[in-house]
Parts: C-alpha cells; sequence; structure tokens
C-alpha cells in the first residue's frame, strides 16, 4: 500500500537523529549564574575548593581515560602530566581543553537538584539525572546509563538502581552531599560527637537510585564523610577508626556482596609511606568501586592540602583517571579550600564561571535553610 504524505506531513517512518549536545557544557546548567565573583568566606572557600579541584581532577584526567601509566606518559610527548590539555582520544569529537566527563557533569545535577528545593528530594534529584541525560552523556558508566533510563521511562528512583552495579559512580558526584553535611553539623564535627546516620541515608538513597550495590553505597558514605571532615580542619587520620567502625557497621546492614570496601580500606594507614604507585599496584585504578575508590582515598591521604599534586599524581597513575582525580580533587579541595593562586589554576576548567555561581547558589541555599531552622 502506498502512502501519500503532504509536504507538511512528518514522516513518521524515519527516526531523525538527535543534535549532539554534549560540547554544549552550558546546557547541562538549568541556567545561567551570572558572574563569578563573590565576597570570600571561610565556608564558601571550602565548597569551591572541593568542586573547582574536582572539575579540575575530571578534566585533567579525561584526555587520559583507561590507559596505563606509560601510555599516558607517551601520549603526552614523553612527558608525565602537569596541567590541562587537549584530548586526543574519543572525547576529543565534543570537549576540548578543560572539558569535563561524567564526574562533573552528575555533580552540576546533584547541586542543581538541592538548589531548586533546598533539600534531598529525591523525586527532583532524579528528574534532574534524566535531564542531564537527555542534553548527553559524557562517558557514563553502565550503572548509571541503564538506571537513569529506567527512571525516563517511570520507574521510581527506589526501584531504578542497577543490582550489583559496582562502578565508581557514587563517590565520584556526591561530594555536595559532604558538604552539605559538613556546614549543617559544622560544631557537632569539630566537637567529635557527629551523628552520621542522617548523613548515611541521603547518601544510601542517592546510591540506590544508580548502583544498588553495598560497595559502591558504602564508597558513597566514607566519601561524604571525609568531605565533611576536610572542610572542617578535622585530621581523618585522627578520626580513622570511629569511621573505619561505622563503616563496618553499614556494611553489616546492607547485602552481602563478597569482598567488601572496608577490607580494603584498612591496609591505608600503615602505608602511607609508600607512593602512590604502590596503591595504584595494590588496589588498580579501574572503574569497579573498591579498586578505584581506596586508590583514590589513598592518593588523597598522600597529598591532603596539596590538591594541584594529589589530581596530577591520581591523573598519572592511570586506569579510570578522570574519577580518580575528580575524587582526589573534591577531597583535596574541601581541606585546602581555594585560594587566588589555585583559582588561576582551575580557571581554564570548561563552565567555570557557572560552576563557580552553582556552588554559590548551593552555599546560599544551604546557609538560608539553616537560618530558618534557627529560633
Amino acid at each position: 500500500m502506498v502512502i501519500l504524505r503532504s509536504a507538511t506531513t512528518p514522516d513518521l517512518s524515519k527516526k531523525e537523529t538527535p543534535p549532539d549536545l554534549r560540547g554544549e557544557g552550558h546546557r547541562y546548567f538549568t541556567k545561567s549564574y551570572g558572574p563569578s565573583s563573590y565576597p570570600r568566606d571561610p565556608v564558601l572557600d571550602k565548597f569551591l575548593g572541593c568542586i573547582l579541584w574536582g572539575a579540575y581532577g575530571d578534566a585533567a584526567g579525561m584526555p587520559f581515560e583507561t590507559i596505563a601509566p606509560l601510555d599516558i606518559y607517551n601520549r603526552n610527548g614523553k612527558a608525565w602530566v602537569t596541567g590541562l590539555t587537549a584530548p586526543k582520544n574519543s572525547f576529543a569529537s565534543f570537549l576540548k581543553l578543560g572539558g569535563w566527563t561524567d564526574d562533573t557533569q552528575l555533580t552540576i545535577a546533584l547541586m542543581e537538584a538541592f538548589v531548586e528545593t533546598g533539600s534531598w528530594d529525591m523525586n527532583v534529584i532524579a528528574k534532574h539525572h534524566v535531564r542531564s541525560l537527555g542534553i548527553g552523556a559524557r562517558g557514563w558508566g553502565g550503572s548509571t546509563r541503564e538506571s537513569v533510563m529506567r527512571l525516563r521511562s517511570g520507574v521510581p528512583w527506589n526501584k531504578s538502581g542497577k543490582p550489583g552495579g559496582s562502578g565508581n559512580g557514587i563517590p565520584m558526584k556526591i561530594g555536595s552531599a559532604g558538604l552539605y553535611f559538613g556546614m549543617v553539623y559544622s560544631d557537632e564535627i569539630k566537637a567529635g560527637t557527629f551523628k552520621l546516620s542522617s548523613l548515611a541515608n541521603i547518601v544510601k538513597n542517592i546510591s540506590i537510585m544508580t548502583h544498588r550495590d553495598s560497595r559502591a553505597v558504602t564508597a558513597g558514605i566514607f566519601q561524604s564523610i571525609l568531605i565533611a571532615l576536610a572542610m572542617n580542619d578535622v585530621d581523618p587520620m585522627s578520626k580513622w577508626d570511629q569511621i573505619m567502625d561505622y563503616t563496618i557497621k553499614v556494611e553489616k546492614q546492607l547485602p552481602d556482596m563478597g569482598e567488601t570496601l572496608s577490607s580494603r580500606l584498612e591496609f591505608i594507614p600503615d602505608n602511607l609511606h609508600r607512593d602512590v604507585e604502590y596503591f595504584a599496584h595494590l588496589y588498580r585504578t579501574g572503574c569497579y568501586v573498591i579498586e578505584s575508590y581506596p586508590f583514590s582515598v589513598a592518593c588523597y591521604l598522600k597529598y591532603r592540602k596539596n590538591a594541584h599534586e594529589g589530581v596530577l599524581a591520581a591523573v598519572n597513575a592511570g586506569g579510570d583517571c578522570d574519577t580518580t582525580a575528580a575524587i582526589v580533587g573534591n577531597l583535596c579541595g574541601a581541606e585546602a579550600g581555594i585560594g587566588d593562586d589555585a583559582m588561576e589554576l582551575v580557571k581554564d576548567v570548561e563552565q567555570y564561571h557557572n560552576i563557580v555561581g552553582l556552588v554559590n547558589a548551593f552555599y546560599n541555599s544551604i546557609r538560608n535553610g539553616m537560618q530558618l531552622q534557627t529560633p
């Protein structure tokens, strides 16, 4: 049968290829966040350090994702990575020097969801993940992609997560949750009376939306705790036993997935005299959370406030180095903050002004909520 179509009738038998918007970084923000200059504030400084150094790490590792250290050295002109470089891998089709991947893309989605409501509303968080996928996935892992596609099809957030999704997609984007708890419970953290249950519940919900895996959930909680401590200048080693005890307690409440995250993290304190290459060999640096996350924690604990060197060490260790460097950047940046010299280093990160503006909006949203709760 021949179907006659008028000039104005669309041919529904043909599917148009949607435009590739991944290279248009501003689209990942729901609005323009205006100027990037704000009055300096010690807490906002920590927020900026965490998010900007995370984005810098993501961008620094992006051109070398998945390759081995020696290959990084060769691809970078017989030299180790010392800053941002333009990609020559698959990202080159839509990213330039300073471009970021899913680590920063979903960090943005999580912060914007909070700014919209002033709370960790899971339905809003799910909505922002779906929106971000619609613009274009910048190197998303399988668990995140499949889960957000289920969200898009109408599956509720508490059933969308991929069972056994053991990638590192939670600690890479969860920095804002750590900052939130570090600010709201600052007095308790400094006094050593911080109750972790409220933090754990929020992070668990965010985690199971995409990664229904005990190790991914635990890594998200551990990352948030470290960031909350770091931004309050609390030495993580002084609280290490307490954090580990709580981590083991959480693991016992979650389904048994075999090897636990805590069994890998426990080796770190006694081996911090060793170099980063030791931890890369011990844990490996792939996308599995029980590999890349313990490595990232060790890298952070070796460099602490030296965010730039910590990020570069993670990049040059190879593997899933955009994500490990982003995680290290979040941790080191939360502890170091962001001074003028550091601002100069990170200013070439894609959408720098919008990131700074969003961080400021996120910070103000938390502060306004705290003021409303004050008698």
